[in-house]
């Protein structure tokens, strides 16, 4: 099984989009965190910036996240 690279060009308006389509709530955090939460499943990332992009790190964090959540 060959592994699959994490993108790094994903825009953080579209991981917001994806995650409301999924029903997750976005709870705003200090400074640039913010929760996602999901019945009892919840993760706190960093909304990047200044640029639009997240980061690869984030990017997996929140697919485990979306995992956990049975959406996979």
């Amino acid at each position: 099984m060959r592994a699959t690279r994490t993108p790094s060009d994903i825009r953080w308006e579209e991981i917001e989009s994806l995650l409301g389509a999924l029903g997750v709530n976005l709870v705003e955090r200090v400074g640039s965190r913010v929760q996602l939460v999901k019945g009892a499943e919840s993760i706190v990332v960093h909304r990047p910036h200044p640029r639009p992009t997240a980061r690869r790190d984030t990017v997996r964090d929140i697919a485990k996240f979306i995992e956990r959540i049975g959406e996979s």
